[in-house]
């Protein structure tokens, strides 16, 4: 059985030590919530990666400006990765900024909440948001599973677009103890699964008014258990995820977020060795529901309405379904993915489409649209202005 060191040397070995991109992108609308229209992107994506011995360097950044169509452009910058790797035998040690991923559902995880999300980011490709987190993350191997214990020093919170009709302002948050333990078995063959537990600050934010009158975003202490699975069922790939998570209970408090369950079943198959097709089914379950709109003090109301929207506990039990196809044609050149996502509860919706063309080993050409509709107080109703067209440039090396 190979180690964790051997892997980790043998991967290093195939990589150059520093691959990167440069993507030029017209977007006909933002991802803030606003009325902007039409507006370009520069950016210059680098991961560089060298290793010593048992010691691996990694770092991956980004600079990028998204208003090139306006008469002030802004450059920004953010460091993604930047950790030390360590690694002996059956032991994996990293230390730094890092992107901590868990869950084997597609694209909707209960138990992915370690690394924060950068949701105004104009990027096509789902991940790119993600922002790391400073981390000691440690990966023993034992008996065919991995165990894995992170400490997090520090709290970095999601950035969220907020309705602009409610001025929202960031709550400072103190350095939180935060720590997670999780349990891994990935075979390759037969079943894969993983139970976690997560104790720390809440990504989303939680509203409040405070005694002054302002509306603050604050990011309470909860605790996640959960677990996941993926199996082979024949030509089929099962997959699931589940959690239950635990909010702070600091009284009564009519926009606070409640305890809630939250279960995704998923299942997929390939045809043609290219089309994929990935079906699934997702609920919610609010723990101690109180219908907002019992709330008789309009502005409490409203700010309870968007943080329940937010999270899911518009009503005692949200569910609703996926759909995602993914095709590739012409020896690979050419890809396609179109993701539809329905809320049976309330009735919103989410459309998005990707089409990427190689144009050669380096460059490719991506054009797609994100679509939110859905009532007013929803989950997707409220990402409405977010809904936008895309045209991408990237070339990578």
């Amino acid at each position: 059985m190979l180690s964790l060191a051997s892997i980790v040397r043998a991967e290093s070995a195939q990589d150059p030590w520093l691959t990167g991109s440069v993507r030029m992108a017209y977007w006909s609308g933002t991802r803030t919530l606003d009325d902007d229209r039409g507006t370009g992107s520069a950016a210059l994506w680098l991961k560089g990666e060298r290793q010593l011995d048992a010691v691996t360097f990694v770092a991956e950044g980004w600079a990028r400006s998204d208003d090139l169509l306006r008469s002030e452009s802004t450059l920004r910058a953010r460091a993604r990765e930047a950790y030390l790797q360590y690694a002996q035998g059956e032991t994996r040690v990293r230390l730094g900024r890092q992107l901590i991923v868990w869950g084997r559902a597609d694209q909707i995880n209960p138990t992915d909440n370690l690394t924060p999300r950068d949701l105004t980011l104009l990027t096509p490709d789902a991940g790119d948001d993600r922002m790391g987190a400073w981390a000691v993350k440690l990966d023993r191997r034992i008996a065919g599973h991995v165990a894995t214990v992170v400490w997090l020093p520090l709290f970095r919170p999601n950035i969220t677009p907020f309705p602009g009709g409610l001025p929202i302002t960031e709550r400072g948050q103190p350095s939180a103890q935060q720590w997670a333990v999780k349990l891994d078995h990935s075979s390759g063959q037969g079943a894969d699964w993983s139970v976690s537990y997560f104790s720390g600050r809440d990504l989303a934010p939680n509203l409040r008014l405070d005694p002054s009158g302002a509306i603050a975003a604050a990011h309470p202490r909860i605790s996640v258990i959960g677990g996941d699975f993926a199996v082979p069922v024949g030509s089929f790939g099962l997959r699931g995820e589940a959690g239950y998570t635990r909010t702070e209970d600091d009284g009564p408090r009519p926009t606070r977020k409640r305890p809630f369950s939250f279960a995704v079943l998923g299942i997929e198959r390939t045809f043609g060795g290219t089309f994929n097709v990935n079906a699934q089914w997702y609920r919610y379950q609010t723990h101690g529901f109180a219908d907002p709109a019992a709330i008789a003090d309009p502005v409490l109301r409203q700010i309870a309405f968007v943080q329940a929207s937010q999270s899911h506990q518009l009503k005692r039990i949200d569910q609703g379904v996926t759909l995602r196809l993914a095709d590739k044609w012409i020896n690979e050149t050419l890809e396609g993915e179109i993701l539809l996502v329905r809320d049976a509860s309330l009735g919103d919706r989410f459309v998005r489409a990707r089409i990427t063309y190689a144009l050669d080993d380096h460059t490719r050409v991506t054009a797609g649209a994100d679509v939110f509709r859905g009532p007013e107080f929803s989950a997707f109703g409220l990402l409405h202005k977010n809904s936008a067209g895309f045209v991408e440039l990237r070339y990578s090396w």
